[in-house]
């Protein structure tokens, strides 16, 4: 399941706006993924004499929904996820996660809160609020629910979003969820099949304060071709210098790579600074792309005809493409 703008949630001094969509794996008692599955479809996987046939996917909405509009601090709303385990399927245990922290500034000015709950509203699992960051830290890595999802069943979590204070800029942010469901019945310690999923900390190992990861590579894009003489470049850990120079007309467009995450800045001036957690739009790392947007590690700008990119600790650029004459 996951968050993104247009398909997800983007944080501006007036608007706070969000969507998401699901994915998620069933694996069997060994561990073994045997199957990827969207939320809004259900696969059967077998397994001995029996099978996990899991269905995941937001209230009314199947796999995407709209989330609404924030505005100003104290805004926020809430939504269901369903979670429903066919009658012929065997008891699971069901692991969730997050996506991972951003070590970004707007995640502190956002809260979250879950809540599990049964099809008849009692009251399963309560999770503690926290920001946007807290919850991806704790539940990035994963979090198996207390109790186990029996067959026919069918459990609730709710997720409850509140913006807390202003935001300087715009962000696109990325909000996502992970399922992963094993039979009861082969693991009386479920903790031996738990999936493997890892995160990276925005603390340091003293506690002390959050850490911003350095520019792994830039690229620049416009619907005519630059040259890539002109532009003067200089990437200082979480900061991108630049002049455009004579090709400040042709670029309309700068990517930011930094950790798991891309960050687009559009509009760009014609001088830099550009730090990390101040562009327009945010994506999470999903393979060689990114979550809910058509741009690529080997292709950052799609849709532009001209994209150059640079890598940090490299003194050359290296052409993508290029627009016809």
């Amino acid at each position: 399941m996951s968050m993104t703008e247009p398909d997800g949630l983007r944080v501006s001094r007036r608007t706070f706006l969000l969507a998401a969509a699901t994915s998620g794996a069933v694996v069997s008692g060994g561990g073994r993924t045997l199957a990827q599955y969207s939320d809004s479809e259900q696969l059967g996987v077998t397994l001995g004499t029996g099978e996990l046939d899991l269905d995941v996917s937001w209230e009314g909405e199947g796999s995407e929904t709209h989330l609404g509009v924030v505005s100003d601090p104290g805004d926020g709303g809430e939504r269901r996820i369903v979670i429903d385990l066919s009658e012929d399927s065997n008891p699971a245990w069901l692991w969730f996660r997050t996506g991972c922290p951003r070590c970004l500034p707007v995640e502190e000015q956002i809260q979250v809160e879950f809540t599990l709950r049964s099809e008849d509203g009692t009251l399963l699992e309560a999770f503690p609020p926290g920001t946007l960051r807290e919850a991806r830290e704790r539940y990035g890595p994963g979090h198996r629910f207390e109790q186990v999802l029996n067959s026919g069943e069918t459990w609730i979590l709710t997720i409850a979003w509140e913006l807390e204070e202003p935001v300087a800029g715009e962000h696109g942010i990325e909000f996502g969820f992970d399922f992963h469901a094993v039979q009861h019945r082969h693991f009386q310690n479920p903790d031996a099949s738990a999936p493997n999923w890892e995160c990276e900390s925005c603390s340091d190992d003293s506690g002390g304060d959050t850490e911003r990861k350095d520019i792994s590579w830039v690229a620049f894009a416009g619907e005519t071709n630059a040259t890539v003489e002109d532009l003067s470049v200089e990437i200082d850990g979480p900061t991108l210098e630049y002049d455009l120079d004579d090709s400040a007309a042709a670029v309309k467009s700068i990517a930011l790579k930094y950790g798991q995450t891309l960050e687009v800045f559009a509009d760009v001036p014609d001088t830099g600074p550009l730090t990390v957690g101040e562009g327009d739009e945010t994506f999470q790392q999903q393979g060689n792309g990114f979550e809910g947007t058509d741009h690529t590690n080997s292709e950052p700008f799609p849709n532009f005809c001209w994209t150059a990119k640079l890598e940090a600790g490299s003194d050359s650029f290296e052409s993508i493409s290029g627009c016809d004459q």
